[in-house]
């Protein structure tokens, strides 16, 4: 009984210290939009509409291409379980090309920002605007992705703490580039969120920089490029996780894109409102993925060992973890409401709305959060389609009618915005519990059968899964 509290506990701490920086390191892009809107709110109300409505299409495309990608954290984080360490590399330099070529269908995808809003129905001078900034923020993919798939290989190996020190200095050069081309310093006019975006192309290459530099300069990484062998063995199962995430965080992020469009037919206020909403959602939702991720990094290990009781111990300790993490960023939010979002705008009638709606909002975060966890635990067991026709009907069959009836049929706005909202991740994430409780049963059964039939010398094999 001792051992299993301390094996419990070990675990739960192994994952709070992979999950902390890895929070920071997923936050560190939200964390940038949430400067950008700040400083956008202060500077004008209407370009931080342009700016939301632009930044939903782009990480639409963001999100799809990140889950195209995740195959290198998943198989290299197995690798590692296996100490195959120049598996690990061979996935990395495989990535590489990937990334870059996924980031030229993203780039012309933003170059057509405002052909796109003005078929959704946009006027002309904000699909115009937006499409302005969408293109500009395109220029960014090549460098973004190439980083990311750094930043996964550098997590599967447990090499935390760099990604999330470079977060924090891409964090701070955004900020330096936004007050210089946002307001205007330097010579520089005063660019609003055009500035906002050429602030983003700038930070993101920057950031590449830095990540390659170390990888090249390090000791510690040095010996995983030693007896280096080329493995293509995985290339299919890396890129059938990659399809399954990308297209599954597609679904889920096309939603709220569509959703935006929903709002701009509203109006710039609620705009700027459900723009400010969402800078707090990506924020949590980062930080669930973080706590989700540092799991899927040790399952992922525990299922290259096929240690199955430690992926079940990991799942559970960190759906525990993001409850409580949750609840406390969701009680905090309730009750400095007021401060938060003077942040953001000095707008008081867009301030009141926010401050009134904040507890309906809240209730939905909390379910989509946690829903954000269970997704990427699912995930790191190797689950693939079944995250991805979830999102397809709950998001595109309840979410999006709801919302339409509500906000525009009924005329209840933004409150209708959020109704359909907490709807929706409600029902995510009672659908994903159901999954994960399943799985875990499916587990135990599975055990017990495997030792049963190990007594009589008979290989499970189909029982493995």
């Amino acid at each position: 009984m001792l051992l299993k509290k301390l094996s419990i506990k070990d675990n739960l701490i192994k994952i709070i210290k992979l999950s902390f920086p890895l929070i920071l390191t997923n936050a560190s892009l939200e964390l940038m939009i949430v400067f950008d809107s700040i400083m956008l709110g202060k500077f004008n109300t209407e370009h931080l509409a342009y700016y939301s409505l632009s930044n939903s299409t782009f990480s639409l495309i963001l999100e799809i291409c990140f889950g195209l990608l995740i195959g290198t954290l998943v198989l290299s984080s197995e690798a590692f379980g296996r100490k195959d360490l120049s598996k690990c590399v061979n996935i990395l330099k495989r990535s590489i090309p990937y990334a870059l070529l996924v980031s030229l269908f993203a780039m012309a995808f933003c170059g057509l920002g405002e052909v796109i809003f003005k078929i959704s129905g946009q006027d002309i001078k904000t699909s115009m605007e937006t499409g302005r900034i969408l293109m500009i923020m395109g220029l960014t993919m090549p460098a973004i992705l190439v980083y990311t798939t750094h930043v996964y290989f550098l997590e599967s190996i447990e090499q935390v703490k760099i990604p999330m020190i470079i977060a924090f200095i891409s964090n701070v050069i955004n900020i330096f580039f936004n007050w210089v081309f946002i307001y205007g310093h330097f010579g520089f006019k005063g660019y609003g969120a055009i500035g906002c975006a050429i602030s983003t192309v700038i930070t993101i290459y920057i950031s590449l920089l830095l990540i390659i530099l170390y990888i090249k300069h390090s000791e510690k990484i040095k010996k995983y490029f030693s007896k280096n062998h080329d493995d293509k063995s995985t290339i299919k199962k890396q890129k059938e996780i990659g399809y399954a995430v990308g297209f599954s965080m597609g679904l889920e992020e096309i939603s709220i894109t569509l959703l935006f469009l929903i709002i701009g037919r509203i109006g710039t206020n609620e705009l700027s409102i459900f723009g400010i909403y969402y800078t707090i959602i990506c924020i949590l939702f980062m930080a669930s993925r973080g706590i989700g991720q540092a799991s899927a990094i040790l399952i992922a290990a525990s299922q290259g060992k096929k240690d199955y009781k430690k992926t079940l111990l990991s799942s559970f300790n960190t759906l525990n973890l993001a409850i409580c993490i949750n609840l406390l960023c969701i009680l905090a939010i309730n009750l400095s409401s007021n401060h938060i979002y003077k942040f953001y705008t000095n707008d008081n009638i867009i301030l009141e709305q926010l401050i009134k709606f904040t507890p309906l909002f809240t209730v939905g975060l909390l379910f989509d959060s946690l829903q954000t966890t269970l997704a990427t635990v699912l995930r790191g067991r190797g689950e693939t389609w079944f995250l991805s026709y979830l999102q397809f009907g709950i998001s595109n069959f309840i979410m999006l009618p709801l919302a339409y009836i509500l906000a525009i049929n009924f005329g209840m706005k933004i409150e209708g915005i959020l109704i359909s909202y907490l709807v929706t991740t409600f029902i995510l994430f009672t659908t994903q519990l159901a999954r994960f409780l399943y799985l875990y049963k499916k587990d135990i059964e599975n055990k017990l059968v495997y030792r049963l039939l190990s007594k009589f010398n008979i290989k499970p094999n189909i029982f493995k899964f």
